[in-house]
C-alpha cells in the first residue's frame, strides 16, 4: 500500500511539471510569435546595406577576376557585385526598359526585345530562341510586367515579372537592385529565377546527361583525382550560366552607353562577348565574327520590331522615367 502511494505522488509530481513545463513553452512561442508580429521586414536597401560588409572581402577576392559573387540553387541564381559607376548613372539608365532591352539582347538566345504599356505597367517583350540567327516571328515570345519599384537617392530596385515561360517554365522574376557605396562606385545584386515543370525538368535532365553532358556553372563541387576543381552540372549550373550572362550586359552596357548605331553599338557586343570570354568553359559557345554576324541582323530586327509599336505607347511607357 506504501509503495501505491509512493507511486501515485510521483506521478503526480511528474505530471504538474510536465504541466508547467508545457505552460512555460507555450508561453515562450506566444512571445515569439508576438515579436514577429511586431517587426516588420527590412526594406531592400536596409538589407542590402547589410549585407554588403559579408561580401566584401568575397568581392574583393573574387575567382571572377571582377568583384562578382556568385548563389545559386536549382531554381534561384543571385549575383552580388560593385560597379564602378555613380549611383546615379545607374538609376537613371535602369529605369528605363529600352536600356535592358540593350542588355538582353547581348545574350545569344535573346532575338530581340522591345517594350510598350500595359496596365498598370509597362511590358517588355523578349523573343527567346537557339544561339543561332533567328527572326522575332521564329522565336518564342515572353511578356514580362517591368515595375520600377525604388527610385531615390538611397536606393534603387526594378523587377520584371513573367507568368509563362517557353517549354511550359513559369514564374520568371528578375530583380536588380543598388546602393550607392561611393561617388563612382554601387552596390548592386542581381537575381534570375524561375519554376519549370516536373517532365521538363525530366527533359532537362537527359539532356544534360547526354549532348549537354560538357556543360558546367561556376560553383566548384569538389576536386577530381589529379586535384583539379570539379564545377556543378545539371539545372543549377544552367541558372549560374546564364545569371552572369546577364550581370556581364549589365556591366557592358555601363561601359558602352552612349551608343545609338550599328558601328558604335557594335562595340558593346564586342565588349561583352570579349567579358563572357574570361570564362571559356562555362560560356563559350561560338566565334566572335558569328556572334557578331548574328547580332547584327538581330539588332536590326529589333529596331524594326520596336518601330511597330505606336509612339504613344512607347513615350508613355518612359515618359515617368529618369533620363541620365
Amino acid at each position: 500500500m506504501r509503495h501505491f502511494v509512493l507511486d501515485a505522488r510521483l506521478g503526480f509530481l511528474s505530471f504538474k511539471r510536465f504541466n508547467i513545463c508545457a505552460r512555460k513553452l507555450i508561453l515562450l512561442l506566444v512571445m515569439v510569435f508576438l515579436v514577429q508580429m511586431g517587426t516588420k521586414p527590412k526594406p531592400a536597401h536596409a538589407r542590402l546595406i547589410d549585407e554588403y560588409p559579408l561580401f566584401k572581402e568575397k568581392l574583393a577576392h573574387s575567382a571572377f577576376g571582377l568583384p562578382i559573387y556568385l548563389e545559386s540553387s536549382d531554381t534561384q541564381g543571385t549575383v552580388y557585385g560593385v560597379l564602378s559607376f555613380p549611383y546615379a548613372t545607374l538609376e537613371a539608365y535602369f529605369s528605363r526598359p529600352e536600356v535592358w532591352c540593350g542588355v538582353f539582347l547581348l545574350h545569344s538566345n535573346t532575338k530581340a526585345c522591345t517594350y510598350l504599356v500595359r496596365q498598370p505597367h509597362c511590358a517588355l517583350i523578349l523573343y527567346n530562341g537557339n544561339k543561332d540567327y533567328e527572326t522575332p516571328s521564329e522565336a518564342v515570345r515572353v511578356a514580362y510586367d517591368f515595375n520600377v519599384v525604388n527610385s531615390n537617392s538611397a536606393d534603387f530596385q526594378v523587377v520584371l515579372n513573367a507568368e509563362k515561360g517557353p517549354f511550359f517554365t513559369k514564374n520568371y522574376r528578375m530583380d536588380f537592385q543598388a546602393i550607392p557605396l561611393t561617388e563612382r562606385s554601387a552596390f548592386v545584386r542581381f537575381e534570375f529565377s524561375y519554376q519549370s515543370d516536373p517532365v521538363i525538368r525530366k527533359l532537362i535532365a537527359f539532356y544534360l546527361a547526354t549532348w549537354g553532358r560538357n556543360k558546367i556553372g561556376f560553383t566548384v563541387a569538389g576536386q577530381d583525382d589529379e586535384g583539379n576543381a570539379v564545377h556543378i552540372k545539371g539545372p543549377r549550373a544552367i541558372l549560374e550560366r546564364n545569371v552572369i550572362r546577364y550581370y556581364l550586359g549589365i556591366l557592358a552596357f555601363l561601359e558602352t552607353a552612349e551608343r545609338n548605331e550599328w558601328p558604335q553599338v557594335k562595340k558593346r557586343f564586342d565588349l561583352w562577348y570579349d567579358l563572357t570570354g574570361r570564362y571559356p568553359k562555362q560560356l563559350y559557345e561560338k566565334e566572335k565574327d558569328a556572334y557578331l554576324r548574328v547580332k547584327e541582323k538581330e539588332w536590326s530586327n529589333q529596331q524594326k520590331e520596336q518601330e511597330k509599336i505606336p509612339p504613344a505607347a512607347q513615350k508613355s511607357c518612359s515618359s515617368f522615367l529618369k533620363k541620365p
